[in-house]
């Protein structure tokens, strides 16, 4: 409790009062007694007030029934029924000043409680917008794939130039009379190029080969087998 700093004191209740049955002496103890009754905050035993005041005028006020005596303190009564109007007074105050923090700490709380509510829902909202957006490009993917079918891409064949016993089997297979490794010769010289482009079928080739009688000038039929003639025919047709 705060420092008490004064009481009150009537002057007709001390006209009027007990204390005017004492002595004048004992009058004026009685006052310094009630000073240091109430800086004690009216706790003080029956040892400290005999000390205070003298043990003659102390009885004569106990015996006038100014001071009374309870176990091993002294009682004043007109300054406790003051102190229990000050006590009585600041419970009030302490309980009102609890009610109002507890409702303001109720309502920060609650505002609190407001704003973390509101970010869970915004929180909430976006990853519901989210697996909607995901489950529509899901759907738009699906759809998309089952309306137009994508036709598998063709891969692209890598020419791979043949060998000489391919070269050989194959014509061998055909019955016809190319040199398989003059033919290898030739191609392999110019960088497999047939004409101006990159040669794509080496047995397409081979037949232009065939049907142009390349290689055939030992087989009786009289044709023109002679270095420029065969360019002129490979270049001219390589496919049939």
């Amino acid at each position: 409790m705060d420092k008490l700093t004064w009481f009150k004191f009537t002057p007709s209740d001390w006209m009027m009062g007990k204390i005017q049955r004492c002595s004048v002496e004992t009058r004026g103890m009685f006052m310094n007694l009630c000073c240091l009754y109430w800086n004690k905050e009216c706790d003080l035993s029956v040892e400290d007030a005999e000390i205070e005041v003298d043990e003659k005028p102390f009885k004569e006020m106990v015996k006038k029934k100014v001071v009374l005596i309870d176990g091993d303190n002294i009682r004043i009564s007109f300054l406790d029924e003051q102190m229990e109007e000050i006590l009585e007074t600041s419970e009030k105050r302490r309980d009102a000043a609890n009610k109002r923090w507890a409702k303001k700490n109720a309502k920060a709380m609650q505002v609190h409680a407001s704003a973390l509510q509101n970010d869970a829902d915004k929180s909430k909202s976006k990853s519901k917008k989210r697996e909607e957006l995901e489950k529509s490009k899901e759907e738009y993917t699906v759809g998309s794939s089952n309306e137009q079918p994508q036709p598998p891409k063709r891969q692209r064949k890598v020419f791979k130039p043949p060998t000489l016993q391919e070269v050989s089997t194959y014509c061998q297979e055909r019955n016809n009379t190319v040199n398989a490794q003059q033919w290898i010769d030739h191609y392999t010289s110019n960088g497999w190029m047939v004409g101006k482009n990159k040669m794509k079928d080496w047995k397409a080739a081979v037949r232009t080969w065939e049907r142009n009688n390349i290689n055939n000038e030992k087989n009786g039929f009289g044709k023109d087998t002679s270095r420029g003639a065969q360019s002129t025919r490979i270049g001219i047709q390589d496919y049939d």
